[in-house]
C-alpha cells in the first residue's frame, strides 16, 4: 500500500500483480483494503489515548469527548483515508473474473453488502492513445511490449517512434518486460544487447 497526498485528495492505492484471472480476487482485496481500514483505526485511536492525558501522563477525557467516541477511541469527526487497490492484469486472455465483490455472492446484484470495486488494468487490451500513452515512459514501454509482444510490427513502429529512449530501457524495465510477456525472443535478445557504452545497470534494444 502507498498512501498518495494531493491539495485536493488523500489516498491509500494498493497494487496487486497477476498473471492469471483469479475466480476470487475481489474477496482478496476486500481483504487487503479492509486490513488497512483497521490499521489506519487502530493507529487513530492510539494516538487519541496518548492525546487524553494529564501533565502527569494519567487518563484525561477531553470534556468535548463524549461517552461513545471515549470507548470507540474514534471522534464523530474522525475519517479514515479511502483505500483502493489496482489489480494489473498480464494475461493474454481476456480477464474473466468479477471484478466487484457482488459478483462473488449468490444474487449479489439485489443484495446491499460492501461496496466495493477493483479497478483492472488489462495490459493486453489496454487502448493505446487512451490509455496505454498516458503513462510515464517506464510504464508505457512495458504496457506496450506486454500488448504487442507478438506483433514485430508495431513493436518496431513503437521502439522507432521512441528510439531517445529505448536504446538504453533500465534493467527494472527489462526485467518487468521479459516477465511480462514471456518472450523467448527477449530472453535471447538481452544476452546480445547489453551495451558496451552505457551505463551497467541498462540494456541496448
Amino acid at each position: 500500500m502507498k498512501q498518495i497526498r494531493n491539495e485536493r485528495r488523500n489516498l491509500i492505492v494498493g497494487v496487486e500483480n497477476q498473471q492469471r484471472c483469479d475466480p476470487i480476487m475481489p474477496l482478496r482485496v476486500v481483504e487487503g483494503e479492509l486490513l488497512d481500514y483497521t490499521r489506519q483505526y487502530a493507529e487513530i485511536r492510539l494516538q487519541h489515548r496518548r492525546e487524553w492525558k494529564d501533565e502527569n501522563g494519567n487518563k484525561k477525557i477531553p470534556d468535548d469527548v463524549d461517552f461513545d467516541e471515549n470507548k470507540a477511541g474514534f471522534l464523530w469527526t474522525d475519517r479514515l483515508i479511502p483505500v483502493t487497490t489496482i489489480v494489473v492484469y498480464w494475461g493474454r486472455d481476456p480477464w474473466r473474473g468479477p471484478k466487484h465483490f457482488r459478483g462473488l455472492l449468490k444474487n449479489g446484484e439485489d443484495v446491499k453488502t460492501i461496496e466495493s470495486e477493483m479497478v483492472v488494468l488489462d495490459a493486453c487490451r489496454m487502448s493505446d492513445d487512451e490509455e496505454i500513452m498516458t503513462w510515464d515512459m517506464d510504464f508505457r514501454t512495458v504496457f506496450w511490449i506486454t500488448k504487442y509482444a507478438e506483433d514485430e510490427d508495431k513493436l518496431f513502429a513503437y521502439m522507432k517512434e521512441n528510439s531517445a529512449y529505448v536504446e538504453n530501457v533500465p534493467e527494472l524495465i527489462y526485467d518487468a518486460i521479459e516477465s511480462t510477456t514471456g518472450s523467448t525472443a527477449l530472453k535471447l535478445l538481452r544476452s546480445r544487447m547489453k551495451t558496451e557504452e552505457g551505463d551497467e545497470d541498462e540494456v541496448r534494444i
